[in-house]
């Protein structure tokens, strides 16, 4: 897909999702544990690019590969625990 100049200051959950090469469920497991930043408009989800920045920086800076992955594998397992308590009520 195309990158093109814009000044958009909200994005959608496809576009995050293209953005960040992360998958629609580990997205919507960040937003869910308050990692990423986003508001609902009717039926869609936003989120703030400057946002979305901020988050990967932050994420990117005085850590190895190897220890952002782990983290991040245990937030996705974390928000997938809470998903599945709140299933089973």
């Amino acid at each position: 897909m195309p990158r093109t100049k814009s000044n958009k200051i909200l994005v959608s959950v496809g576009e995050v999702v293209d953005i960040l090469s992360i998958g629609r469920s580990t997205l919507l497991a960040l937003t869910y544990q308050g990692k990423l930043l986003s508001l609902k408009v009717g039926r869609w989800r936003l989120f703030f690019l400057e946002g979305l920045i901020e988050w990967a920086r932050a994420k990117a800076i005085d850590r190895s590969a190897s220890e952002q992955t782990e983290e991040f594998l245990a937030d996705v397992e974390s928000a997938l625990q809470e998903d599945r308590a709140d299933l089973n009520g």
